[in-house]
C-alpha cells in the first residue's frame, strides 16, 4: 500500500489517496520490497517529483464554453442573460453568479488567502460550496480535491471552473490542440454535457496520473509463478494403448507369456535358440 496523489508526482490537483493492490497467489508472486514503508520508500523515490504548476492551468476552456456557464449561472440567479452581453471577470461578476451561501464561504476563504496562495504566482483555488478547514476543504494553489458536487472559483480567473476543466484537473486529455494524436476517448460524449452532471462523475472518479503511476509501479513488481508438473515415468513411456511406447517390464511380460517352452528354454540359457545350441560330440577311443 501506498499514500500518494497527483500533487506529489508533479499534478496541480490536491487528491490523495490510499493505494492497494490486488493478485491471485496461485499465479503471482510479490518480488518488490517485503513491508509497506519499503513500498512507499521506493515508490516515492521513483515518481515523487516537485510541483512547479498551478491549479490555474486547468481553466482552459474556450471563451464560448465559458460565457454559455456564466450566463446560465446568471439565469438562474436572475441576473442579465444576454449572451450578448460583454464578460467581465471581477469580483462583483462573481457577486452576481454565486448564491449566498456560496459568498459567504468565499469571504472567508479571502481572508486566508495570504497564507495559502501561491507564494509566486499568487494562485488561490476554492471550492466554495466547502467551508473553509472543514470537510474535504483544500483551498491554495492547487485544483481542490473534487466531489460529486463543487464550484471552484479561481481568484485568479475571476471566474468558476467549467465543464471539462474538471476533467482536465483529473488527467482527462480533454483540450487536444491541433495535430495532437490522443484525446480522452469519451470527449464526444462529454464535451456537451452541463458542468453540473460532469462534477458529480468526476467526483467519483480517480486521478489518472497517480492511478496510472500505482499501476506501473504495481505491475513491474510481479512476476507469473511457473508451474512445474513432474509425471511419473509411464506416463512418459506409454503413448496411448500402443504398445511400441510400452515400459521394458511390460515387454517381458508379454514375451514370457506368449513364449514357447523352446523359446523360454533358450531364454534362460543365456537367450540363445535351442537351434543353436551345440550338441555333444561322443569320441571312440579304440585300443
Amino acid at each position: 500500500m501506498v499514500i500518494t496523489g497527483p500533487e506529489a508526482q508533479g499534478w496541480p490537483t490536491s487528491r490523495p489517496r490510499s493505494f492497494t493492490f490486488g493478485f491471485n497467489k496461485q499465479k503471482w508472486v510479490w518480488v518488490g520490497p517485503s513491508t509497506d514503508m519499503a513500498i512507499q520508500q521506493e515508490f516515492d523515490f521513483l515518481f515523487s517529483r516537485s510541483t512547479e504548476l498551478t491549479g490555474d492551468v486547468f481553466f482552459q476552456a474556450s471563451m464560448e464554453t465559458v460565457r454559455s456557464d456564466v450566463f446560465a449561472r446568471l439565469k438562474k440567479r436572475g441576473g442579465a442573460a444576454d449572451v450578448g452581453q460583454e464578460l467581465r471577470f471581477d469580483r462583483s461578476f462573481l457577486d452576481e453568479m454565486l448564491p449566498p451561501g456560496a459568498l459567504q464561504r468565499l469571504a472567508q476563504y479571502e481572508a486566508t488567502r495570504p497564507a495559502k496562495q501561491g507564494i509566486e504566482s499568487g494562485a488561490f483555488l476554492r471550492d466554495v460550496q466547502q467551508w473553509p478547514e472543514a470537510g474535504c476543504s483544500t483551498a491554495g494553489p492547487f485544483f481542490p480535491c473534487q466531489l460529486t458536487h463543487a464550484t471552484v472559483v479561481s481568484l485568479n480567473k475571476m471566474r468558476p471552473a467549467v465543464g471539462l476543466e474538471y476533467l482536465a484537473a483529473q488527467g482527462f486529455h480533454v483540450f487536444p490542440k491541433p495535430g495532437d494524436v490522443h484525446s480522452a476517448v469519451a470527449l464526444p460524449l462529454l464535451k456537451d454535457m452541463p458542468t453540473e452532471k460532469l462534477v458529480a462523475l468526476i467526483g467519483n472518479s480517480m486521478s489518472l496520473p497517480a492511478l496510472s503511476a500505482w499501476m506501473v509501479y504495481a505491475l513491474s513488481n510481479i512476476q507469473r509463478v511457473e508451474q512445474f508438473t513432474v509425471q511419473p515415468e509411464l506416463n512418459m513411456l506409454v503413448k496411448g494403448s500402443s504398445s511400441e511406447f510400452a515400459t521394458p517390464s511390460k515387454k517381458k511380460t508379454e514375451t514370457e507369456t506368449n513364449a514357447s517352452p523352446a523359446a523360454a528354454a533358450a531364454a534362460q540359457d543365456g537367450g540363445r535358440p535351442a537351434s543353436c545350441m551345440a550338441s555333444p560330440k561322443v569320441v571312440t577311443v579304440e585300443d
